[in-house]
C-alpha cells in the first residue's frame, strides 16, 4: 500500500528549571563532613506544542504466510524483511510489471492470497499510527490528527526459489531471492571443521584431568573414602556435560543459519 500522510500532533509539554542544590554528607562517625553539589528539575509550568507530519509511506503486508519456509511476514509489526531479501528493504524501488502465468516455468507454483484487502487496509492502517504516534514524545494531553490522500493498493507476487535436496539420508531446504539470487535462509550438512573443533574441546578439557588422577593414584589417596567420593562425581559431572555438549554440537552441525 502507498500512501501519503498529512497531520498535526497537538499537546503540552512541562518545563523544567534546573537548580543546583548544595548537600552535605558526614562520615559514619561525624569526624568530617564532604560537600557536594547535585542538580535538582523543578517543573515550572507548561507550554503548548504543535508537530506536522508530512510523509510517504509505502507499507508492505504479506498475502501470504510463508513462516515454514523462514521467511517472516510483514505488516504492521514490523517492515524488515531477511538479509539479502529485496522486499522490505529500506529504499528498494523494485521494477513492477503486469503478472502473467504463462511466463512461469512449468516447476513454479503461485501461492494464493489468504489476506483480504480490507485486513491489508487494516495492517497499514495500524502500521502509520504506530509511526506517526513517535512525533511530539513527551507530550501531555496529547492528540493527533491524520489524513491519509492517494492510497493504492498492488499485489505484487514476489519470487522465491526453494531447493531441496538429500544427503546422507538427511533432507535439506535452502531459499533463494528470485530477485537478488542471494540465499536467505537454508540448512546444510556440516564439514569436517565442525567435528574437529568439537573433538578439540573436548579433547583439552578430559586432557586436563588426567594429571589430576594420575597425582591422586600416585599418592595413594583413592583409599580415602572422600577423596575418591570427589573423583567420581567429578568424572561423572564432566562425562554428563561432554555428552550434553556433543549432542548441542550434533543440532548445530545439521543447520547452518544463513539470516
Amino acid at each position: 500500500m502507498s500512501c501519503r500522510v498529512d497531520g498535526y500532533v497537538f499537546g503540552i509539554k512541562p518545563v523544567f528549571k534546573e537548580k543546583k542544590v548544595r548537600t552535605v554528607s558526614e562520615n559514619s562517625d561525624g569526624s568530617s563532613q564532604n560537600y557536594f553539589v547535585r542538580t535538582v528539575k523543578q517543573r515550572k509550568g507548561v507550554r503548548a506544542e504543535e508537530h506536522q507530519i508530512s510523509s510517504g509511506f509505502d507499507v508492505i503486508v504479506s498475502a501470504a504466510h510463508l513462516e515454514p519456509l523462514g521467511i517472516p511476514s510483514l505488516g504492521a509489526k514490523s517492515q524488515m524483511g531477511l538479509s539479502g531479501m529485496a522486499l522490505g528493504r529500506s529504499g528498494s524501488r523494485l521494477p513492477l510489471k503486469v503478472f502473467d502465468s504463462d511466463e512461469l516455468p512449468a516447476s513454479a507454483s503461485v501461492v494464493d492470497p489468504c489476506v483480504s484487502i480490507d485486513q491489508a487496509r487494516e495492517e497499514s492502517d495500524r502500521y502509520i499510527q504506530r509511526i506517526c504516534s513517535g512525533v511530539g514524545v513527551g507530550l501531555e494531553q496529547r492528540s493527533m490528527y491524520l489524513a491519509v490522500t492517494g492510497a493504492r493498493e498492488k499485489l505484487v507476487h514476489y519470487p522465491l526459489w526453494v531447493v531441496e535436496y538429500v544427503f546422507e539420508n538427511r533432507s535439506y531446504r535452502a531459499v533463494v531471492d528470485g530477485c537478488t539470487g542471494k540465499l536467505l535462509k537454508g540448512a546444510f550438512p556440516a564439514d569436517s571443521e565442525h567435528w574437529k573443533k568439537v573433538c578439540r574441546v573436548l579433547g583439552s578439557v578430559w586432557a586436563g584431568l588426567i594429571p589430576i588422577l594420575l597425582f591422586v593414584s600416585f599418592a595413594g589417596l583413592f583409599s580415602a573414602g572422600p577423596i575418591l567420593m570427589l573423583v567420581l562425581l567429578a568424572v561423572y559431572g564432566l562425562g554428563a556435560v561432554s555428552f550434553r555438549f556433543l549432542k548441542m554440537a550434533k543440532n548445530n552441525a545439521r543447520t547452518d543459519s544463513m539470516i
